[in-house]
Formats: structure tokens, sequence, C-alpha cells
């Protein structure tokens, strides 16, 4: 293991054990309520600056969640900023400064939005501060399952909608940059998708919210037992 690496998760159990979380790999996370939390290293391979990615994910996403799962939201997207953290890889010093202040960072920033998001009704409305200009479908899909699981029905409509506004929008993207290069499995994939979600619409519109209940609780048991965790 490399002295970044190594430095790195000795200080996040360090800081973050107490709080409940659990390393894996380059990874640190926790289950809380019906919420799944992570946060974790990613260096660039240029090898001069890191940051730490993150997410709170509703263990009812249909997704498969395990330990090693993370997200692409990074630490200073709370500034909303793209900015990494540098460092010298040959030099232990600026290593060990890097690392001390993304955790100073994540103290300051990221354990408090965690403290703030620990079930699904929380975490919909701490999400929100990540919502960009113009940008719709940022966490759209997080936030449309986590509006099902809190029963909030007429927010997952619009969520729902406009994540099939997101399909068909990448759809066409990809068609005028690739014309009749486009593939069939892209094309395929697509449509699937898409029809999916306007199920998943139609169930919403027909009040079926028994079936989408039950939908929900078999994703998180089959996620809690993913990630080790039996009730």
């Amino acid at each position: 293991m490399d002295y970044f690496l190594q430095t790195y998760k000795k200080r996040c159990k360090q800081e973050f054990k107490e709080l409940g979380f659990c390393a894996c790999q380059r990874n640190q996370y926790r289950v809380i309520n019906d919420v799944f939390q992570s946060f974790c290293l990613h260096r660039s391979c240029y090898g001069n600056n890191a940051t730490i990615e993150f997410c709170v994910l509703p263990l009812s996403q249909e997704y498969r969640i395990d330990k090693s799962t993370c997200g692409s939201m990074h630490l200073m997207n709370f500034d909303n900023s793209c900015e990494w953290f540098s460092y010298v890889s040959d030099d232990v010093e600026s290593v060990d400064i890097c690392i001390e202040e993304m955790l100073s960072y994540a103290k300051a920033h990221l354990i408090p939005f965690f403290e703030k998001s620990t079930n699904c009704p929380d975490a919909y409305n701490s999400l929100k501060i990540f919502d960009r200009k113009n940008e719709i479908h940022f966490n759209e899909y997080i936030k449309l399952i986590m509006a099902l699981k809190n029963q909030e029905y007429i927010l997952a409509e619009k969520h729902v909608e406009n994540l099939i506004i997101q399909c068909k929008t990448a759809y066409e993207n990809n068609k005028m940059a690739c014309g009749e290069d486009i593939s069939t499995d892209y094309i395929n994939k697509i449509e699937k998708k898409i029809k999916k979600r306007k199920k998943l619409l139609q169930l919403i519109r027909n009040k079926n919210y028994v079936y989408i209940q039950t939908w929900l609780k078999n994703n998180e048991l089959a996620n809690l037992q993913s990630l080790g965790v039996f009730l």
C-alpha cells in the first residue's frame, strides 16, 4: 500500500470510526436508518491532486448498493467549485498536508451534511444545496426514490418526468454527434430505460402506492443484504 493511501486510511479511522463509518478499500461507509452514506478517496491519474467523493443514497433504490459504492459529488461541490487538493507525490510532507486539508474540509462540510441526511426526508432536503442553475437533472434519480419513500408522490411524478426528458435529451445529443454510427445497443438501452420510467410514471398516476412501497421495501432488503446488514 502506498504512503498516501496508508496515511489517508489511518487518519479516516482516527477521525470517523466513532461516527459509525467502516472501511472498504478507499471507501468509508455507514448505514443509518433508510440511507447509505459513503465517501471515497479519488486521486488523479497524474498523481498530483486528489479529492474525496461522496454520496447519500436511499437504501430503497433499485440499483445495487455495496460497501464500495460511492458517488460523483466531491468536497469542493460545497463551494460550487470543481477544484481538487494538490500535492507532490514524492514529498511526504506535501502528501500529509493534502490529506489533512481534505479531512479538515470533510469535517467542516461533509460530516455536517451527513448528519443532516440520516433519513430519506432529511436527505431529500439536504441534497437541494447541490441543485445547479439550469441543471434540473442533478441528483434526479436519488430524489425520485427518496420522494417515493417519503410518499411525496407529486414530487416523485415530476422527478420521473424529468428523468424521461433526460433520457430523450441524451439520445438526441448522441444521435446528433454519432449520426448513423449510433449503436443499436445504445438505442435499445435508452428505449428500455424510457419504457421503465414511463411504467413507473403510470403507477404513480394510477395511485398504485401499495405496489410502489412494496417494490421499495424489496429493494431496501436486497441492498441491506448486499451490505451484510440483516434485520
